[in-house]
């Protein structure tokens, strides 16, 4: 028995047919059933590139099921993610998913099937996650790191439904019980202000509340050691309009008999892509983190233009 996947897809109709190809290729495709979720135009502009993704998506083939589901209305990338997933869990226990800008290895749903198969039991693990940062210390097995992520991944059905998406409620627990400089990855990443952001609508996004969940409960992913997933979805296109090469990768490889790692969060990994965040994410200039984040913030909330790639 292997775990349905689900992909979403939107106006984006060249980046969903490489995503759908590339998932086709994997060996296990044609024993997987296919969920394939497209959200309706936002506007006018929307409707032709809608209807490409769904043209493309009624000639996919080489799944043991395919399900369609289009809607007509625009429900956002955080509903209709929620949206999807709950749907699907409802009737199974384990779920893979990916986005429409990702690119999956020809063994992807080997990996993400194993995963599943050996914590489905286990409560501590939260995700088995696909992608690996380009960070500086090679990593040739899987590792755990505190937390969840969002480039295709996979999950069961009670850690998804025990995830709380209420930003203001987690900004609060992590606040109350001292954690937002843990959550922050010790002040290299400003997830604590994607939470703001969320609580005040400036931004439309479920994985910031699916990670602080994960956080909170205490929970880690597991990490391959090289990346099986990669993510096109930096060209300034996207839903978030972000433009960078930071996260650029080359699709690395899983060894099947490489043993699964304990349910605890890698110190060497956390150390790892704290490093990465600090030398990359921060390197435009020297400006300290919570300036950062004021700068951000203000920004956003005055509704001013601010350059992503220099703060």
């Amino acid at each position: 028995m292997y775990s349905p996947v689900v992909i979403f897809g939107y106006n984006r109709p060249e980046k969903f047919l490489a995503a759908v190809s590339s998932l086709s290729r994997n060996q296990l495709a044609k024993l997987t059933e296919l969920f394939v979720f497209i959200d309706g135009p936002k506007t006018i502009h929307d409707i032709p590139l809608v209807n490409a993704v769904n043209e493309i998506a009624q000639k996919i083939s080489g799944f043991k099921d395919i399900h369609i589901i289009s809607h007509s209305t625009n429900l956002g990338l955080a509903n209709s993610i929620r949206h999807g997933l709950s749907f699907v869990l409802k009737n199974n226990h384990s779920v893979i998913v990916i986005e429409d800008d990702l690119i999956v290895s020809d063994i992807f749903l080997d990996y993400m099937n194993s995963g599943l198969r050996h914590y489905a039991n286990e409560p501590r693990v939260a995700s088995i996650q696909g992608y690996q940062y380009p960070i500086a210390e090679i990593f040739h097995e899987p590792i755990a790191l505190k937390g969840a992520d969002c480039w295709g991944w996979a999950t069961w059905k009670d850690r998804w439904e025990s995830v709380v998406f209420d930003s203001d409620q987690l900004y609060k627990n992590l606040k109350s019980k001292g954690l937002d400089y843990e959550f922050d990855l010790d002040e290299s990443m400003p997830y604590m202000i994607m939470l703001e952001n969320e609580r005040d609508k400036l931004i439309d996004s479920w994985a910031i509340c699916w990670h602080a969940s994960m956080f909170l409960q205490d929970r880690v992913s597991i990490y391959p050691g090289q990346t099986l997933v990669i993510n096109t979805g930096f060209d300034g296109k996207g839903t978030h309009k972000t433009r960078t090469k930071m996260f650029d990768t080359k699709l690395g490889y899983w060894n099947i008999e490489t043993e699964w790692p304990e349910p605890k969060e890698n110190y060497n990994y956390r150390v790892s892509l704290l490093d990465f965040y600090k030398n990359k994410y921060h390197s435009k200039n020297k400006l300290s983190f919570r300036l950062k984040k004021l700068i951000v913030r203000t920004a956003e909330k005055l509704n001013l233009y601010y350059d992503k790639e220099t703060i």
